[in-house]
């Protein structure tokens, strides 16, 4: 006999006085309700719901907005959602398996439904003993496919954000007591000098500066009205009807000429600021200095030496004013929005008191507008050279309308487009070009600093959801919920709460070292009743009398050795190459 080992008995068999508690079979649907695979499952629909309230929350968000961006946070909820699904699974499963035990079947059948639900390759591979734990596993697995549709739910993009804000500006809204445009000198009442300040308006006009006056408050691209000097347009038109090839078919005088004016130059487009102030100041009833701007055009159609049409005479007189000039501000740069009618609003009229002698307020800007805009255009007959057409200064050029195909035998045929708008326009912008030159200036004769209710476009970087991949990620996982939640099926039949815990499980399968308590204990009770005595994994031999065996030894081999959890005073360690009895 191998004296190495020693057989230790146990005391195993409860003695008839030790009271052992009583456990009753209980089911129910409410006894036995798996409430943590309920909530488990609960959890995972909160999970989705949170991840599309954080989606539409986000939706055109700031990135600034976020300290953790809805990412991370849709992350951080799928991974508790595909958790929670993971826990309630192993809940599912532990209730097919012990369903499974209660209604009868092979070991392999039990062993199958354990190993279906942890096990993702016995799931896939179960052939035809494919059941609802495989199917389950098999989708507790796919659930992470909610991962990636996450966080393709939502991104960031460049997006223009219109906003309502408020904007400071200092701009002059008439000529302050100091700021002059131009002197003049002799005995005419003509501007003979554009002022220093003035004289670089109207380079910077010339080159096309940008404008930018003392405005703050806008961080992207603003939209708003502001109120500067400006001129307040009131225009006449005169109409007379010409036909300046008519005169080709009269008769030669008797003598055989023609009569003197024969060969006289017919205007045909002419603009002309008057240099001269129109009345100039009155004290006496306060009437203010004005430019007086004439614009002649023609309108004519015909074939060369036939020109019936109309010449018009368009009178302008431009007072100063009080101008609402809508303006886009971006960058700290200003400029002036195109309006259907560029007489813009005028807010009041006002009285500059230019007396035609020394300096003066309004006389520069007449002076830069004659210089800038006085044109004329003219035909005349030349006889056998046919018509004779002459343009000076930039304007005719750039209104006529010619026929591109026979441009150049048009004959008395001219026709310019009206230029008022245009002009009445870049007088104004030189204007509020000037406000701006003049904001800086002392004794402003009204109030500079102003106050501009605005509408700011920001270009900002957002957030945007793509609700398509939420609505599939939301799809799988409620899927994958109705899947596991079949696993749950029958709970109310079994009569206790259910593991699949080794110390319970070997408890069913009656192993003798569990003796001492009831076969319906639960976890804590049976821990509580043999939980303190001590096991060892390895070998064991079977000898001695009756009286030492352990209880199922009966009938075996004394003297036969084999692996099993027993008191570790007899127990050995494995020795390699050792064949071992059942």
């Amino acid at each position: 006999m191998d004296t190495s080992y020693q057989r230790v008995p146990l005391d195993v068999v409860p003695k008839t006085n030790q009271k052992i508690e009583q456990h009753a079979w209980t089911p129910g649907f409410f006894n036995r309700l798996p409430w943590n695979g309920v909530l488990a499952l609960t959890a995972v629909i909160c999970c989705a719901i949170a991840s599309a309230v954080i989606l539409v929350v986000s939706d055109g968000q700031p990135l600034s907005n976020w300290t953790v961006q809805p990412t991370v946070w849709l992350a951080l909820v799928s991974a508790v959602g595909n958790s929670m699904i993971v826990f309630a699974l192993q809940e599912g499963v532990r209730i097919a398996w012990w369903r499974k035990a209660l209604k009868g079947g092979t070991i392999n059948d039990l062993h199958r439904q354990w190993d279906f639900g942890h096990s993702l390759f016995a799931s896939v591979f179960a052939g035809t003993h494919f059941n609802v734990v495989a199917l389950a596993s098999i989708a507790a697995t796919l659930i992470v496919v909610d991962g990636p549709l996450f966080q393709r739910a939502s991104t960031v993009v460049n997006q223009n954000v219109t906003t309502s804000v408020s904007l400071s500006a200092q701009v002059a809204q008439t000529f302050p007591t100091e700021y002059y445009t131009g002197i003049v000198t002799g005995r005419v009442t003509q501007v003979s000098v554009m002022a220093p300040d003035f004289a670089q308006v109207i380079q910077d006009f010339s080159l096309r500066t940008p404008m930018k006056p003392d405005i703050s408050g806008c961080q992207g691209t603003c939209f708003t009205t502001i109120r500067a000097m400006g001129l307040s347009a009131n225009c006449s038109v005169n109409v007379t009807s010409i036909d300046y090839g008519a005169e080709l078919n009269e008769q030669p005088l008797p003598n055989g000429s023609f009569p003197e004016d024969f060969f006289d130059a017919h205007t045909t487009f002419a603009v002309d600021v008057s240099n001269e102030f129109l009345g100039g100041y009155d004290a006496a009833d306060n009437t203010s200095a004005t430019i007086l701007m004439t614009i002649t055009y023609s309108n004519t159609t015909g074939n060369g030496d036939s020109c019936p049409g109309d010449l018009l005479i368009n009178t302008c007189d431009l007072a100063p004013a009080i101008v609402e000039y809508p303006i886009m501000i971006h960058n700290g740069t200003v400029t002036l929005q195109s309006t259907e009618n560029p007489k813009y609003a005028v807010a009041s009229l006002e009285t500059v008191a230019d007396t035609g002698h020394g300096e003066v307020h309004l006389g520069g800007i007449q002076l830069a507008a004659y210089n800038q805009y006085a044109s004329t255009a003219s035909v005349a007959f030349g006889g056998g050279v046919g018509w004779i057409v002459e343009m000076m200064g930039s304007l005719p050029s750039q209104y006529v309308e010619l026929d591109a195909s026979n441009w150049q035998d048009t004959g008395c045929n001219y026709t310019f487009q009206d230029p008022t708008n245009d002009l009445l326009a870049s007088m104004n912008e030189i204007m509020f070009r000037t406000a701006i030159s003049a904001a800086n200036y002392p004794n402003q004769t009204s109030p500079k600093n102003q106050t501009l209710p605005a509408t700011q476009i920001l270009s900002e970087t957002v957030f945007q959801s793509h609700f398509r991949f939420l609505g599939g990620a939301m799809a799988v996982m409620f899927v994958v919920v109705c899947i596991i939640s079949i696993t749950f099926y029958g709970w109310w039949e079994l009569g206790r709460n259910v593991t699949l815990d080794p110390i319970v499980t070997a408890k069913a399968f009656n192993a003798p070292l569990l003796y001492g308590s009831t076969s319906n204990a639960s976890v804590k009770q049976l821990l509580r009743d043999v939980g303190n005595r001590e096991v060892k994994y390895g070998e064991v031999m079977i000898y001695g009398d009756k009286q030492t065996l352990m209880p199922g030894d009966e009938g075996r081999v004394v003297g036969a050795r084999r692996l099993e959890l027993a008191n570790p005073g007899m127990v050995l360690p494995p020795r390699k190459g050792t064949r071992y009895d059942s």
